[in-house]
């Protein structure tokens, strides 16, 4: 978990290349099980840090992708033999062939070849899909042109089924690309090359069309079978992890670790007054978003004291106030203010010992832990006086 928070904060702070090189070192530890699911986001870590001939190798030696929890602990890289008579391998992932087309686009001084726009086409033919994940998080899919790409028969009707294994690792895929097709020289590149696609596409037969949207749709549901697909073990994958910030991270905290703050310094312990997630930005799961937004209000009155059952505070009313204000803009909230807002009867936080009903309700000196924190972190935050477990 150190190694991969270390990844996360290298890609963040833009140093590709050690991002890359850790996902590497990571892989490396189980290649096959890979429960770090480094192999979804590998291949646009190659691309980015120009590491083409790498993603070039893995492609052609179909690096394999085995069941979860395989212990296989070689070098997966420099032994070919590790790469033969596995049924599932990194070709069987929607991204990995729209990054071999990038990197040959790119390793040939971003000049458009025939070799490149064949490897183009055989991506988008395998997995038309991939292109609502591209255009949706590179905010392109309200544009003229990919409207038109987005409702052609093939690409509609050549989906696999909605929450599918497939589906979720092209969503995945749209995040940790999103870097490489919002830059408007690649955005343009597709679009071009997805209109002539469509174009050919368009000019075929009608059963021509359906054959070919059959084939790929078979050709999914033999990928996605439950209990004997080895794509399986990605259906796990947190969506949240991809991104290039933490989301559970507060933008006025150490960049870090947002935990690494004497509350005393935190004006939430002062007031509760503190800034939720913005469920709006970035293009995320809004209702992931809004549990993460509930999760941090149980932690805040638990935190100070109040028994939420007792004061009866509705937890949905505050998140959709709080949604109400995030529309209009507002960010930092006093989270008492607004539950005494909605008629909620929190009690007040006085120095002497009377307060609401005789009780006094002091914020807490100290902060619990996380306990799925990492070992290693969470063994130097315990030696901090203001936290505790």
């Amino acid at each position: 978990m150190s190694l991969y928070r270390h990844m996360q904060i290298t890609n963040m702070n833009g140093m590709s290349k050690i991002s890359a090189d850790i996902s590497k070192l990571i892989l490396s530890l189980d290649p096959l099980g890979d429960p770090m699911y480094i192999l979804l986001r590998l291949d646009s870590q190659l691309v980015i840090s120009g590491q083409y001939d790498l993603l070039k190798e893995m492609w052609e030696n179909m690096y394999p992708i085995g069941k979860s929890h395989a212990n296989h602990f070689h070098n997966p890289v420099s032994n070919d033999h590790q790469y033969n008579g596995f049924e599932y391998n990194v070709q069987h992932l929607p991204g990995w062939h729209y990054s071999l087309a990038l990197s040959i686009y790119y390793s040939r001084k971003n000049q458009m070849s025939e070799e490149c726009e064949n490897a183009f086409f055989r991506a988008i033919e395998k997995w038309p899909f991939v292109l609502y994940s591209i255009a949706a998080h590179a905010d392109v899919d309200k544009t003229t042109g990919w409207k038109k790409i987005l409702s052609c028969k093939y690409i509609c009707e050549s989906r696999p089924e909605k929450n599918s294994i497939l589906e979720h690792i092209s969503d995945i895929y749209g995040i940790v690309s999103s870097e490489l097709w919002k830059r408007d020289e690649l955005g343009s590149l597709l679009e071009r090359i997805a209109m002539k696609f469509i174009k050919s596409m368009e000019s075929k037969e009608d059963e021509i069309q359906r054959n070919l949207i059959r084939t790929c749709k078979e050709t999914y549901t033999n990928l996605s079978i439950p209990g004997k697909s080895h794509l399986e073990k990605y259906m796990n994958a947190q969506s949240e992890d991809f991104y290039t910030e933490f989301i559970r991270f507060p933008p006025d905290v150490h960049p870090i670790d947002a935990q690494f703050m004497d509350p005393a310094l935190l004006a939430r312990d002062a007031a509760m007054y503190f800034r939720f997630p913005n469920i709006f930005g970035g293009g995320r799961d809004r209702r992931n978003r809004e549990r993460e937004i509930a999760r941090q209000i149980e932690e805040a009155f638990d935190d100070a004291g109040i028994d939420i059952d007792e004061f009866d505070i509705n937890i949905n009313t505050l998140v959709q106030e709080i949604v109400r204000l995030q529309q209009q803009g507002i960010m930092n909230v006093d989270l008492l203010q607004i539950a005494r807002q909605l008629g909620m009867n929190v009690p007040n936080f006085q120095g002497g010992g009377g307060g609401l009903g005789g009780h006094r309700y002091a914020l807490p000196n100290q902060r619990r832990l996380d306990p799925t924190l990492p070992l290693l972190q969470l063994l130097w935050m315990s030696l901090l006086p203001w936290f505790y477990v």
